[in-house]
């Protein structure tokens, strides 16, 4: 994991106990913005290893909660994508988040990127606050 962050966010365990409080704290909901979180080289590579016809290969999502582009074919993606996803799907990853958020019972990641894998906002694109589903389709 440590390859994808920021030098200063290596000690994520002291991440996570350091702003805890601030994460649930958060109004209006908790949260938390962390600057440079991730290292800026790996994600421009990322950036620029995204596919550029996802409105061609993708799906589009258009209703009240959001209207964007979605991946639905991982095996386009090249390996720094893939390589990222699966680090932020991590335990390493996961235990941080769970931890960050004070949530008690274990998060558990998804390695199917079922509504959480490579999407893209366009021109006039949103991303509303919402629940994709209660029930994983596949899991």
């Amino acid at each position: 994991m440590k390859k994808y962050l920021n030098q200063k966010f290596y000690d994520l365990n002291k991440i996570a106990n350091q702003f805890t409080k601030e994460y649930i704290n958060a109004k209006p909901f908790p949260h938390i913005v962390f600057d440079n979180f991730f290292d800026e080289k790996i994600l421009n590579n990322i950036l620029n290893d995204f596919p550029k016809n996802l409105d061609k290969t993708g799906r589009v999502i258009d209703h009240d909660a959001e209207q964007k582009l979605v991946n639905i074919n991982n095996l386009q993606l090249s390996q720094n994508i893939i390589d990222f996803l699966n680090a932020s799907n991590s335990e390493v990853f996961v235990n941080f988040l769970n931890k960050l958020s004070g949530i008690e019972r274990y998060l558990i990641p998804d390695p199917y990127h079922w509504g959480g894998g490579t999407h893209e906002l366009r021109d006039k694109g949103y991303l509303n606050i919402h629940a994709d589903f209660n029930k994983h389709p596949k899991m």
